[in-house]
């Protein structure tokens, strides 16, 4: 299983971002190239505020087209969403320690944390 944040499902569904190029567009074809997903839990969100965000494209997408994509991307049978588990505060704090987390950072490491408790 690999685990995708925010920026690959983005690169992988908006057609002018360069930087993954090999991405499968749409976002929804990413699981079969890549097989088993895992989605933390707070990347969702993150991929809508992004994809709907006035300032980052010419053309950003509707609330209704952003959620369309989520809604065939998450069901798929090879997406898994990774919630944090009930311990989540103390290893999220030691993430954030390790990664000397701060600012924008700490999303990073707030994503981690799931990641490494469900052994992806």
């Amino acid at each position: 299983m690999i685990a995708v944040d925010t920026n690959v499902l983005v690169y992988a569904h908006r057609s002018e971002m360069s930087l993954l190029r090999a991405a499968p567009r749409p976002a929804d074809s990413t699981c079969r190239v890549f097989g088993s997903l895992a989605i933390p839990v707070f990347c969702p969100g993150e991929f809508l505020r992004v994809l709907t965000c006035p300032g980052l494209f010419n053309s950003p997408h509707s609330a209704d087209e952003a959620s369309e994509t989520l809604t065939r991307l998450l069901p798929s049978s090879s997406a898994t969403a990774l919630s944090p588990g009930p311990s989540y505060l103390q290893p999220f704090a030691e993430a954030i320690r390790e990664e000397n987390a701060v600012g924008n950072l700490l999303f990073d490491a707030q994503i981690t944390t799931p990641c490494r408790e469900h052994g992806d």
